[in-house]
């Protein structure tokens, strides 16, 4: 147990034996609870990707493998995969408010982006007396923003620059999430269900109320507010196998939380909170308070967290099903497991110390690259290196076989070659793909599971690019025979497949193998086969042994 959750445990008692006493003793104790920090160890690299940016907010990523980066003060971007990037598109949204924490906030692609190109952005439009956090929506054309308009404004404005909110989520039924914050000086707000100020907004597509929003009907009460009780809500991100949606947010001074958020509740902001404020007074003597849901975690002192992902991927395990969170205060990203058994969230490590930077946001990419933005003037767009590797860049030499990278299921059938009515054998296997080594090769590990007794057995791809001609070499290890056998693939243009050969034998005759991996147009499938001729018949047809079929898993 940390000192983090000693303290936690023993305010939690205090707050059993005597509650006016325990409540004021934890607001004085939460800005001292994490006085030890965890140690920080720097275990990764990063690599820049593109130019410096203007105060870089957000991240989404583009189907070609481009980024598109909003710049709080500065305008919507694209990067492409090999670092080139276009000035500010044209056309973006009007009466922006940039200033401090105010501008151009989060930017999402729309669900169905591949058939419309729509994008959507958060901004806090209006002036410096008067001003709403709107969602404006657009269509990405090249190097342009088409059509835009804003399709919501919050319908309480504000002065100053201060808690805007603006992180976006679509959600699997096509609505979209959108966080407000409590404006600063009007925290009270938060509670108050006329209004959108502190709150976690669900919306459709084009800024209406959807169905089944919980407060729907209710008087007095704003239908777009998904939950209530929010001050600064800067994370936002749903977790794709398990379906939680988990939410950060800024307290005052300690008491940064993290939410599962659960449509129609209230999350307690100002009524109860585990920090106090700036001036060292109380703002509230309470930390429970029943019928309002407590945070799962929080901290003290305040990290100012900022940008929220779950990592899902083979090129980190060491990261999943964990929370990543960018920090402002303390300049680093911190781990939080959450409990298998116990659901309760620990926080495990402080990574990325060594930049000395702001985060921003944090984002994985569905390859599962890790990429971060920090929050500077002149901020930049970093990809983070996996322990002894690194990601595949565009320009790399592998990057023709960069779809490998990830994690897949498969199905495979063996048959004996030539002989009649032989019977297929069929096994299940695992497969896991990583860049290693700054990305010089890529390995595969599998693992085989035989459907008829269950026999277990590993093999090992090696792919690394072959320096002497336009293939890439393969290596091979399997645990169930000794040789490593070594061949070469090519692309072959009509059959649209990686094709190599192998020399071998059959029963003592000399033979060839012929090796086919063709993936998929999306590469979301591979089908790899393996066939064989005598070499006493080369013009006789190949016949196949192997076929296997991989499946990528979600990431």
């Amino acid at each position: 147990m940390n000192s983090r959750s000693v303290w936690a445990s023993l305010l939690l008692a205090g707050s059993a034996i005597s509650p006016a006493f325990a409540q004021l003793t934890a607001r004085q104790q939460a800005v001292a609870i994490d006085r030890v920090p965890i140690p920080p160890v720097d275990r990764y690299e990063v690599e820049q990707v593109g130019p410096l940016l203007a105060a870089p907010w957000s991240l989404a990523f583009l189907p070609d493998g481009s980024f598109l980066v909003s710049e709080k003060h500065g305008g919507v971007r694209i990067i492409a995969p090999n670092g080139s990037a276009t000035p500010a598109l044209p056309g973006g949204p009007a009466n922006v408010f940039a200033k401090e924490d105010s501008g151009l906030l989060d930017i999402v692609l729309d669900p169905d982006f591949a058939a419309n190109h729509m994008i959507y952005l958060a901004f806090a439009e209006g002036t410096q007396g008067e001003n709403r956090t709107a969602i404006w929506k657009a269509r990405l054309e090249r190097d342009r923003l088409a059509d835009g308009r804003v399709i919501f404004r919050t319908n309480t404005a504000k002065k100053d620059s201060s808690h805007p909110g603006g992180r976006l989520l679509f959600l699997p039924d096509k609505t979209l999430l959108l966080t407000v914050g409590d404006g600063f000086a009007y925290r009270d707000r938060a509670q108050d269900p006329s209004t959108h100020l502190g709150k976690i907004l669900r919306l459709t597509r084009d800024g209406g109320v959807p169905p089944g929003n919980p407060f729907v009907g209710r008087a007095g009460y704003a239908p777009e507010i998904w939950t209530l009780g929010h001050r600064n809500p800067q994370g936002l991100t749903r977790d794709p196998v398990t379906g939680t949606i988990w939410e950060h947010e800024h307290g005052p001074r300690g008491g940064d939380e993290i939410n599962e958020l659960v449509a129609g509740r209230n999350y307690g902001w100002p009524r109860a909170s585990f920090g106090i404020d700036y001036s060292g007074e109380l703002i509230t003597d309470r930390q429970h308070v029943d019928g309002l849901t407590d945070p799962r975690f929080f901290w003290a002192p305040s990290i100012a967290p900022s940008g929220l992902a779950i990592y899902h991927g083979a090129l980190h395990p060491e990261w999943e099903g964990r929370l990543l969170i960018g920090s402002l205060a303390f300049r680093m990203m911190a781990q939080v497991r959450i409990g298998e058994k116990t659901g309760l969230l620990a926080e495990e490590g402080r990574w990325l110390t060594g930049l000395k930077a702001r985060i921003r946001d944090i984002r994985v990419a569905p390859d599962g690259n890790l990429y971060i933005l920090t929050d500077e003037d002149h901020g930049r767009l970093l990809r983070v290196l996996a322990p002894g590797g690194s990601a595949i860049a565009a320009d790399s030499p592998l990057a023709p076989m960069a779809y490998l990278v990830g994690n897949w299921t498969a199905q495979s059938t063996y048959t004996a070659a030539f002989q009649p009515g032989a019977t297929p054998v069929g096994e299940t296997s695992t497969i896991g793909c990583t860049a290693e080594l700054k990305s010089t090769y890529i390995r595969c590990a599998v693992r085989f599971y035989r459907n008829r007794d269950g026999r277990l057995r590993t093999i090992e791809h090696n792919i690394h690019k072959d320096a002497k001609s336009p293939g890439f070499d393969v290596l091979l290890f399997d645990s169930n025979w000794p040789g490593q056998p070594r061949y070469t693939l090519t692309w072959s243009d009509a059959e649209q497949a990686w094709i190599g050969y192998l020399p071998g034998d059959h029963e003592g005759a000399p033979a060839t193998e012929r090796i086919m991996d063709q993936p998929s147009a999306d590469r979301s499938t591979v089908l790899h086969t393996e066939s064989i001729r005598l070499n006493s018949t080369p013009n006789a047809p190949w016949t196949e042994t192997f076929r296997w079929t991989w499946t990528r898993r979600p990431q």
